[in-house]
């Protein structure tokens, strides 16, 4: 990966989940973990959130609109020129956002 896009993908990865842990009123924590699988780089963030994140065609979306933010574009766009994959999802309590790059 070129530098700009490593500090693109997880400087905005990071900032999401910060921002939607600093909402939270109880336990707070970010996880990340990286790991190579096959010939693929996995990339898990997973984070705690006040309220269960809406998702529409699979994006996460701020509350009373029907677009994601810059910063998840953002993610999206590195992760498309990467060929890889994302998901989103949420997990009792906590927001995790899956991504497998090619190497």
């Amino acid at each position: 990966m070129e530098p700009i896009d490593v500090t693109t993908l997880f400087g905005n990865l990071l900032e999401n989940a910060m921002a939607a842990c600093s909402k939270c009123t109880n336990e707070r924590y970010i996880l990340l973990e990286i790991e190579n699988q096959y010939d693929m780089l996995a990339i898990r963030v997973k984070n705690t959130v006040e309220h269960e994140v809406h998702l529409i065609d699979g994006k996460p979306v701020h509350p009373g609109r029907y677009s994601t933010g810059i910063g998840t574009l953002n993610i999206i766009h590195c992760v498309e020129k990467y060929g890889g994959s994302i998901l989103y999802k949420n997990d009792q309590g906590s927001f995790i956002c899956d991504i497998l790059l090619n190497k």
